[in-house]
């Protein structure tokens, strides 16, 4: 996790806004391991978490020079993590609506496949899919990332109690999945 480092990371972004670019290789390294997850936790296949992760790296780059320490360092990374995330998913919905008005052999067609990192929830990773976006987002968050209501609500952008509202209902419909096995 991110703020398993917060000390290090602390130091080499001071390092990397005072001009030292090789702190940015190390702020990535520490980092890229969660951006992955976040991204195929949002049903994305291998190939797009990597995509994910190198559009976090590259808005990451360009914007912390400007980073206010208003929030902590992981809130803003997650949240760059969700949206690149969601604007993937998005892209890939449009361009699969395209390729199906055009019946284009399915050359666009989306990849709907989640890897299955060490065999690890499997089948709640499977059931995710299922799930809202938002409560998707929020369960990712808070039980994979193990982040706070407070710092879930800013990331996501809402309050903490919707956050919790979401989580739970996230938590329940899981359970009920499970539990029916479809």
């Amino acid at each position: 996790m991110i703020d398993s480092f917060s000390k290090d990371l602390d130091r080499l972004i001071e390092a990397f806004c005072q001009g030292e670019e090789s702190a940015f290789d190390k702020i990535a390294s520490i980092i890229h391991r969660d951006v992955l997850n976040i991204a195929c936790l949002n049903s994305l296949s291998q190939e797009d978490a990597k995509d994910v992760l190198q559009v976090v790296l590259l808005k990451i780059y360009k914007k912390l020079k400007g980073f206010k320490k208003q929030a902590k360092f992981s809130s803003w990374v997650y949240r760059i993590t969700v949206n690149a995330s969601i604007d993937l998913i998005r892209k890939k919905k449009r361009k699969a609506k395209i390729a199906e008005k055009y019946k284009e052999a399915g050359s666009l067609e989306a990849n709907r496949n989640s890897p299955d990192f060490d065999g690890k929830n499997r089948l709640v990773r499977e059931k995710l899919k299922e799930l809202s976006p938002k409560q998707k987002n929020i369960f990712i968050l808070k039980h994979f990332q193990k982040l706070s209501f407070k710092e879930i609500s800013k990331v996501i952008g809402c309050s903490q109690s919707t956050a919790k509202t979401h989580f739970f209902r996230a938590v329940d419909k899981l359970k009920k999945k499970v539990k029916s096995g479809g």
